[in-house]
């Protein structure tokens, strides 16, 4: 990736707000083989962006990102060798996905983890709050 394309994606991603409340969410794959712990701030009612990103993965797989900081997710179960990694083109963003369901709910880059939000527990997805983002284009 270059640092154009890098600088890009982390422009992408929103600023977590000074002093917001901060949640623990769970969530994982379909089949629950991998289960995960995300702290983040509250964003289930509108109160965070979600971004929605029109490169050819995230439109593939439905992707709507909720990103933090690696030290604030945790795998609960098993861990992350288990899992399946993609990465193409300049092989810095890991995909991972569950080796048994399929689903991808988790990626690595430049610090951050991706979740997918479809995969968190509990979370309306008529009520958040979406941010587009072009990255098919650049």
């Amino acid at each position: 990736m270059s640092s154009t394309a890098d600088s890009e994606l982390t422009a992408a991603i929103p600023l977590w707000p000074e002093g917001a409340e901060l949640k623990h969410y769970t969530g994982g794959c379909h089949c629950r083989q991998f289960r995960y712990r995300l702290t983040h701030p509250v964003f289930e009612e509108g109160q965070f962006e979600v971004v929605v990103c029109n490169c050819s993965f995230c439109t593939a797989h439905g992707k709507m990102n909720i990103y933090a900081l690696e030290n604030k997710f945790e795998l609960l179960s098993n861990n992350v060798e288990e899992l399946k990694l993609y990465q193409f083109h300049a092989r810095v963003v890991e995909h991972y996905f569950c080796p048994t369901c399929g689903v991808q709910f988790l990626t690595k880059a430049l610090g951050y983890v991706v979740v997918n939000a479809r995969t968190v527990d509990g979370v309306d997805l008529m009520k958040l709050k979406i941010k587009h983002v072009d990255l098919r284009n650049t």
